[in-house]
């Protein structure tokens, strides 16, 4: 049978098997293999890839050898021991029985040249391969990075399958309790348990799509089921929407997750099963907006809470987007376990990362950059492993094969990688733009609205006060003067004057060269600093610049004393700008104006 229909006659004929046993989550009492599995023969390859079309119960961890290596370089053992029952796991070698097993999978599904890649229950990875990330070794050094990942991956597959069901005591756990001494990574906290052993908790085994630092932080108080291989599992822990979502008010803004986005609504998720649609007439009234370029799912954003009824098990709530003023800031977000941190952070942390997350996966990261032959198509050749048939016959791919040079094929490998840093950076970047103006534009509608309102009630019109002066930074005081007039009421002048100030050499031209910092919002945010008012609103989050990102290193400080201090300018986008100013007693100098991940004084 050709191989491209192959894999579609296993689908059609197991389908009806699938749904009785291959497509559903397993039972508690069933559980994968406990024994890392070793593929020997081609037959042993076509019965793998069959199993996995038809749906296998539980996710399967395939990891190839190199075929210049005897051993795979990423850990089995250590991967099946991280993981325990929740996922099988199997070695295959690169060679004719790789290419039997590449024959029945669909294209870009397949593993070799010591790669590994986790294989959900779900069989949607079947008609899109990144919903099975491939991760790359090329060395035994990238062991662990590579265990972590596919371990992440497991537990991600396991619980989106309802296969990580909670641990009981006949499953061999027990009833522990301790304390949380830290996070590492995205995924993973540190528990001091309080018979002094140690556990972790697993970011994907608690939540899907909630990194860890939203889960737990340090000194919170944890309970759960600790199981043999160490995990700590705190989902009966987990607040319900209704008991969490209890302080919320309407009228107030909240923070919220974009869950899904359609042609006309977008579903919100206020707390994890907690949603809520927005019809497009309470988000936008301008008929060309198209709700697929103002959200992306999985942001976080402002909207304002109409209603909320929260009844025993339940919660309904009702959502706006269309009268948001972000300047009010937000009520904080509930937490998922009791102690914890808000279960939103905005804007995310992993937006407003320079640096894509460890263990990203490369090709998916370049999917929409490199179209539909991304890079890690070109990468697998590169490895002297000679690729399946399918990547043999396809042009414009070079292959290395068993003869190739050695040294050439490593030389191309560290091509490829800089190739690949330099394009995660671009694509970073180009993220944040998008972010940006994607965020001005939804807001855009909610800023027209409230200034029509002033203008109704009669409130007073902006002076023209641009270019009076040849000096730039006798029009810069001049500004800050009317807007100090113009704002502050005159009762209360007296008590919120403008403090003493400089404006150092490289301010003016700074708001220039940022892009999409508004002149008169720095003028605006001047005012609030000089009269105090800054340190009042949270939605300046004026705080001391830090030395480096670790949240106790000491402040930015000046020979005479200065403290460097932050404060924001813009709070809807992960490229929001910022104000650095130097303070001194109650002597200030505005410094420069800079983009979010600038952090230079």
């Amino acid at each position: 049978m050709p191989k491209r229909n192959r894999h579609r006659e296993i689908q059609r004929a197991g389908k009806a098997a699938g749904h009785q046993e291959g497509n559903r989550a397993p039972s508690p009492s069933a559980h994968p293999p406990r024994a890392v599995g070793r593929i020997g023969t081609a037959d042993d390859a076509r019965s793998l890839a069959e199993r996995l079309l038809r749906g296998a119960p539980w996710p399967v961890a395939v990891i190839s050898i190199s075929s210049t290596a005897s051993e795979p370089y990423v850990d089995a053992q250590a991967l099946k021991a991280e993981v325990g029952d929740l996922a099988e796991v199997v070695v295959i070698p690169t060679n004719e029985i790789t290419w039997a097993f590449s024959d029945v999978m669909p294209h870009m599904t397949q593993v070799y040249g010591g790669a590994a890649r986790v294989y959900p229950v779900d069989r949607g990875w079947q008609s899109d391969p990144y919903k099975s990330p491939l991760r790359f070794a090329w060395s035994r050094a990238d062991s662990a990075r590579v265990v972590e990942a596919l371990a992440r991956d497991v537990a991600r597959f396991a619980l989106q399958a309802g296969s990580a069901h909670s641990t009981s005591a006949a499953d061999g756990a027990v009833q522990r309790s301790g304390t949380v001494e830290g996070v590492a990574g995205e995924s993973r906290a540190i528990v001091k348990l309080d018979d002094g052993g140690y556990a972790t908790i697993w970011a994907e085994m608690t939540l899907v799509g909630v990194l860890i630092d939203q889960i737990a932080r340090r000194g919170q108080a944890v309970c759960g089921s600790l199981d043999e291989t160490r995990r700590l599992d705190v989902r009966a822990q987990l607040r319900p929407a209704h008991d969490a979502l209890a302080d919320y008010a309407p009228n107030a803004n909240v923070l919220a997750r974009v869950a899904s986005v359609g042609p006309d609504q977008v579903t919100l998720e206020l707390y994890p099963g907690a949603t809520s649609a927005v019809p497009k007439a309470l988000i936008t009234d301008n008929p060309m907006d198209h709700l697929e370029d103002l959200f992306t799912e999985g942001e976080v954003i402002i909207a304002l809470l109409d209603s909320i009824q929260l009844g025993s098990d339940t919660v309904s709530a009702s959502l706006r987007l269309d009268v948001v003023d972000e300047e009010l800031g937000w009520t904080a977000p509930p937490a998922v376990l009791s102690g914890g941190p808000p279960w939103l952070l905005f804007p995310p942390v992993a937006a407003a990362s320079a640096a894509p997350p460890p263990g990203l996966d490369g090709g998916a990261l370049l999917r929409d950059v490199t179209g539909p032959e991304p890079l890690v198509e070109r990468i697998m050749p590169a490895v002297n492993d000679g690729p399946p048939p399918l990547a043999r016959s396809t042009p414009g791919i070079r292959v290395a094969t068993q003869s190739s040079d050695h040294a050439a094929g490593l030389q191309e490998i560290e091509s490829l990688r800089a190739e690949l840093r330099q394009l995660e950076r671009k694509l970073n970047e180009v993220t944040r733009d998008r972010d940006a103006l994607r965020t001005r534009l939804r807001t855009s509608g909610s800023q027209r609205r409230k200034a029509e309102r002033a203008v109704r009630d009669g409130a007073p019109r902006d002076v023209h006060t641009s270019e009076l002066f040849v000096d730039p930074e006798e029009q810069f005081r001049f500004e800050v003067l009317v807007e100090w007039a113009s704002r502050i009421p005159a009762g209360q002048k007296e008590e919120r004057p403008l403090r003493p100030y400089a404006v150092g050499p490289d301010f003016l031209s700074s708001i220039d060269r940022t892009h999409g910092a508004e002149r008169s919002k720095v003028v605006s945010v001047a005012v609030e600093v000089l009269t105090g008012l800054a340190a009042e609103l949270d939605s300046r989050e004026l705080h001391p610049l830090r030395v480096d990102v670790s949240g106790g290193s000491p402040p930015v400080r000046r020979g005479d004393g200065a403290t460097c201090m932050r404060v924001a300018l813009q709070r809807n986008s992960p490229a929001a700008r910022r104000m650095h100013f130097w303070q001194n007693g109650e002597h200030v100098e505005f410094s420069r104006v800079v983009s979010h991940d600038d952090f230079r004084p």
